[in-house]
């Protein structure tokens, strides 16, 4: 049975997960803060019940993982910076630091790592999911700002040198190009990623971007770089990057106090907007020896102040319908502007943290952009002639009636009408995204285009695109927008049909049914390709199976889905339109004929296998256990192309070390 505990472990999990996507994709929802502080109510409940540890997936996520690009490894883990939000906490949480520390600036822009080979730029990456990144090299490289070549490269220094750093525009460049009047951009870090994901590489040449760099190291050379990392950078400098602007100090909390107050007042007349102060360990030799964590450096971490603020009008709230029928609210402010940008939206989380703020329309609020990037609202300064703000009682998209749902003592508001649009849509969308069903052009335009079409489901979508696939003509009788793009995705719907039985779980949207448990089930009951039709029969089985992370709450609902005989024509239409989801378990592994009792993580590129994801969900179909790290349950490390610091823990703890082979021979290919 699943408690409030879990049940608010899952929901705040959620929400960080789904703030991170919107992040990286350039489109936030939630500010700095905001996010902070979920992650950390998040991460205190982790702490007093452990049992949380494995349903608390964002503590240990690392940037975006979200891409479909091919992923490049870093030869070194690229992790996030742990903030502090008070001076007192920042300043006394340099103890392991050593006796030298450097203090500069955070800023606010793309995380990117540079590859020289002697001296000459051949990779640019980003950040990713600190594990591995895309390839952005020929952006970079029309980049004028961005050293093609190392000025001052001598012999005696590393062959391969890589340079990490922070991708950045200045706030005149911003308004240089807004007044060119094609398109306006609201801060320079949304323009930076925006830029560096265009394919025509005359738009970024056109846009003066710059890497204010704060790493550099070489994965095989690393000693013949000093250990100072102030003496690195000011290297990294000589090559013809911009002036390095840390401060080296000694490691005493004066000091540290001292750089703090220099540099937040540099940075309040700065060009390029910064949002924290980073303070770290000097040394190289002492950030090898503090290492890191699964989402964080170990030395350093970063002051994020809150002091953007203003005060404006609450003019409306909006309410919008994701693909599980929560109605999510959004709040429209009278524009004002905080450090530059024009502020005209904020996030609201759910009906009851409205309340908790007492806000109503027409009320005057205060708004914090929090280290000077994205607004949320602080509290009410003045509700004079405001008027209580009105929340939905019918679907925005369908105008059905909604249901209340006030579990762990939180209101949210939903939409069951199987046949919404607005369901229909973000549906489509989720079941698109490489991580469900992976079908190409199916994001959130053509999914809009799909209910424009009169499709509103899973069984109408593969319907249709079995007409187009036996008559293409047919396509005529719609109106989408690109006949290309549609049938790309119609395409794609074959490939779709047999998908592993784990994505087809995740996309049937069953209550409390995702990746994982659905993984569970499908080999606790043994379905087989044409086990579709029969799902909900088989599912009424499962009070009488032992899966563990099946609990009441849970299995009430995935039968109260089956008993629904709209459930089981559903099921019955996909498989008639040919939907064969696969078992997981496609081959007997060789290694012992089970990898029961196997612990294992992967580290580096596992070329001509597949991806790490498409590795470990093989591995784990026949009874091994994937792990993000090593940990003290961790007895077998795989190693690929260009490993990361795991290998070197392996080492470090004994555990066995296996390469690709092993993974071939456990897998039978």
């Amino acid at each position: 049975m699943q408690t409030g505990t879990e049940t608010l472990a899952t929901k705040l999990n959620k929400q960080l997960e789904t703030a991170r996507e919107a992040y990286y994709a350039g489109s936030p929802i939630m500010s700095d803060s905001e996010f902070d502080a979920l992650e950390a109510q998040l991460s205190a409940l982790v702490q007093k019940y452990p049992t949380l540890n494995s349903i608390a997936t964002a503590l240990t996520t690392v940037g975006d993982s979200k891409s479909t690009s091919p992923r490049i490894t870093h030869a070194r883990p690229m992790l996030s910076i742990e903030n502090y939000f008070t001076e007192d906490s920042f300043v006394t949480a340099t103890k392991n630091y050593g006796a030298i520390l450097l203090a500069e600036p955070k800023r606010d822009g793309i995380s990117c790592e540079l590859k020289y080979e002697k001296g000459i730029l051949v990779q640019a990456v980003t950040r990713g999911d600190g594990t591995a990144g895309e390839d952005m090299t020929a952006q970079v490289k029309a980049c004028a700002a961005i050293p093609q070549n190392l000025k001052n490269y001598i012999a005696e220094l590393p062959t391969n040198i890589n340079i990490r750093g922070e991708l950045v525009m200045s706030n005149t460049e911003l308004a240089r190009i807004n007044a060119l009047g094609v398109k306006q951009y609201a801060n320079t870090r949304n323009l930076v990623a925006g830029t560096m994901k265009q394919k025509d590489l005359k738009t970024v040449a056109s846009r003066k971007i710059e890497l204010i760099c704060w790493d550099v190291y070489s994965a095989n050379q690393d000693a013949l770089l000093p250990d100072s990392s102030f003496d690195r950078m000011k290297l990294v400098e000589s090559f013809g990057f911009p002036k390095y602007e840390g401060i080296r100090i000694s490691n005493t909390a004066t000091k540290i106090s001292e750089s703090l107050t220099t540099l937040l007042a540099t940075l309040k007349n700065s060009d390029i907007t910064a949002d924290g102060v980073v303070i770290k360990a000097d040394s190289h030799a002492v950030r090898n020896k503090l290492g890191v964590g699964d989402k964080y450096t170990k030395f350093q971490h970063c002051f994020k102040p809150q002091n953007l603020s203003a005060e404006t009008k609450l003019l409306d709230v909006i309410f919008g319908i994701g693909r599980t029928g929560k109605i999510t609210p959004v709040a429209i402010l009278e524009p004002v502007n905080l450090g530059g940008a024009m502020v005209s939206r904020a996030n609201c989380c759910n009906e009851t943290w409205m309340e908790n703020l007492g806000l109503k329309l027409g009320a005057t609020i205060s708004i914090l952009r929090s280290g000077d990037v994205i607004p949320y609202i602080t509290g009410m300064v003045s509700d004079k002639g405001a008027k209580p703000i009105t929340f939905p009682s019918q679907c925005p998209a369908c105008g059905s009636k909604l249901q209340m749902d006030m579990s762990a003592d939180i209101v949210q508001r939903f939409c069951e009408n199987s046949l919404c649009s607005g369901k229909a849509a973000e549906q489509f969308a989720y079941v698109g995204h490489r991580d469900t069903l992976e079908i190409d052009n199916l994001g959130g335009s053509m999914a809009a285009e799909l209910v424009e079409n009169g499709i509103q489901d899973l069984a109408d979508l593969f319907a249709f695109g079995n007409s187009i696939t036996a008559d293409n003509k047919q396509l005529n009788k719609y109106t989408f927008r690109s006949k290309v793009n549609t049938m790309k995705m119609v395409k794609s719907l074959e490939t779709a049909k047999t998908a592993t039985w784990d994505r087809w779980f995740a996309a049937l949207n069953i209550p409390m049914i995702g990746h994982s448990l659905g993984r569970d089930i499908s080999k606790a009951l043994k379905l087989t390709e044409n086990d579709l039709a029969n799902l909900p029969k088989l599912l009424l089985t499962l009070p009488s199976l032992n899966i563990e992370k099946l609990g009441t709450v849970k299995t009430a609902a995935i039968i109260d889905w089956a008993k629904n005989p709209a459930n089981e024509k559903f099921c019955t239409l996909l498989h008639n339109a040919s939907v064969r989801p696969q078992p997981l378990a496609t081959t007997k592994a060789i290694v012992g004929g089970s990898l029961n009792g196997i612990a294992f993580c992967i580290t580096g590129e596992l070329v001509g296998i597949g991806t790490r994801k498409e590795v470990e969900a093989k591995l784990t179909a026949l009874g091994a256990e994937a792990l993000s790290d090593v940990r003290s349950n961790c007895n077998l490390v795989i190693v690929g192309e260009a490993p990361g610091s795991k290998l070197a823990k392996a080492q470090k703890k004994g555990i066995k070390i296996v390469d690709t082979s092993w993974v071939r021979s456990a897998l039978g290919i």
